[in-house]
């Protein structure tokens, strides 16, 4: 953190030389810095997976989802990005849940949604808010997963495949960071919609 705070720039570290440092590259020491958070949350939520988890050691994907949750925290941005109503909630009602995900490689927190006797898919990118989406839960045709596609760099999780609409448009979402966390929203979603097509 130092390199990066000096005052002459010929001697501070640049901004490509920072993401290539040990600690952010995932390579730096073995001390988890997360450690008491994760281990809180892993007792919430029961055993972590550990099988698929290709980000969840890598430091940069940390801090990306740390500046994601201070972007699109709470409700209230829910509210505003989409005009909802007031009486908005996350779902599923006894343990409110968003997953960090991509869509078009924009990272966003993926939600579902209840409102006015509504229920809906929210994807929302507080960086690029062109790229939102809210698809109603009534539209869905299918959420099928998806293995992770080797084209796109940024997806080192898997996927979700919404088709939706009377288009049958189709919205991949992917980048998950652990396949349990994929198809956890997978489940909420089919739970919430058990007819639509998922293979």
């Amino acid at each position: 953190m130092a390199k990066l705070l000096v005052v002459k720039p010929d001697k501070r570290m640049d901004a490509t030389a920072a993401l290539a440092h040990k600690w952010l590259a995932g390579k730096g020491g073995d001390k988890n810095l997360f450690g008491a958070a994760e281990a809180a949350v892993a007792s919430a939520e029961g055993a972590a997976d550990t099988a698929d988890d290709d980000l969840a050691g890598d430091m940069q994907s940390r801090f990306m989802d740390l500046s994601l949750d201070a972007k699109s925290h709470g409700l209230a941005k829910l509210i505003r990005a989409f005009d909802l109503p007031a009486d908005v909630a996350l779902l599923p009602a006894e343990s409110p849940k968003s997953f960090s995900c991509f869509r078009e490689l924009k990272r966003g927190k993926l939600s579902v949604v209840k409102y006015g006797g509504e229920v809906a898919i929210a994807f929302y990118p507080p960086n690029t808010p062109a790229k939102k989406l809210l698809i109603p839960l009534k539209e869905v045709k299918a959420c099928k997963q998806a293995k992770k596609f080797a084209a796109n760099i940024l997806s080192k999780g898997h996927s979700l495949a919404i088709t939706h609409g009377a288009d049958s448009a189709t919205v991949l979402l992917e980048g998950f960071s652990k396949t349990s966390l994929r198809d956890e929203a997978w489940a909420l979603i089919k739970s919430l919609k058990p007819d639509i097509a998922s293979e």
